[in-house]
C-alpha cells in the first residue's frame, strides 16, 4: 500500500458509516416532528403507539426481500436506491393527512 492511499476495506468502511451517519440523522429529523404529526392527526398515545408498530413491521417483512435483492444486484445498488427511496418517504411524512397513510408511509420507511 502506497502512502497517502486508503484502502478498499477502509475506504468502504468509511462509506458504510458515512451511510448509517445519515440514515440516523434522517431518521432523527423524522423522530422529532412525532408530536407535531400527533396533534395534526389528533391521535391519543395508544394510536400513536399503534401506528408507530408499522416501522418494525415493514422492517421484519423487508428484510427478506432486502437480502434478495442485494444477493441479486449487490449491496452498492442496493444501498443507493435504497437512500433515495428513503429520503423520498421521509419528505411525503410531512404530507400526510390521515392516520392510515402515515401507517402507510412508515412501513415502507422500513
Amino acid at each position: 500500500m502506497l502512502a497517502g492511499t486508503i484502502s478498499f476495506s477502509r475506504a468502504a468502511r468509511i462509506a458504510v458509516s458515512t451511510f448509517f451517519f445519515v440514515a440516523g440523522i434522517c431518521f432523527a429529523s423524522w423522530a422529532s416532528r412525532i408530536p407535531d404529526i400527533q396533534h395534526h392527526l389528533h391521535l391519543d398515545d395508544g394510536q400513536l403507539g399503534s401506528v408507530l408498530f408499522a416501522l418494525p413491521v415493514g422492517s421484519m417483512l423487508s428484510l427478506p426481500v432486502a437480502g434478495f435483492l442485494v444477493t441479486k444486484f449487490g449491496s452498492r445498488i442496493v444501498m443507493f436506491v435504497g437512500s433515495f427511496f428513503y429520503a423520498s418517504l421521509l419528505c411525503l411524512l410531512g404530507l400526510v393527512d390521515a392516520t392510515w397513510q402515515l401507517v402507510t408511509v412508515l412501513f415502507s420507511l422500513a
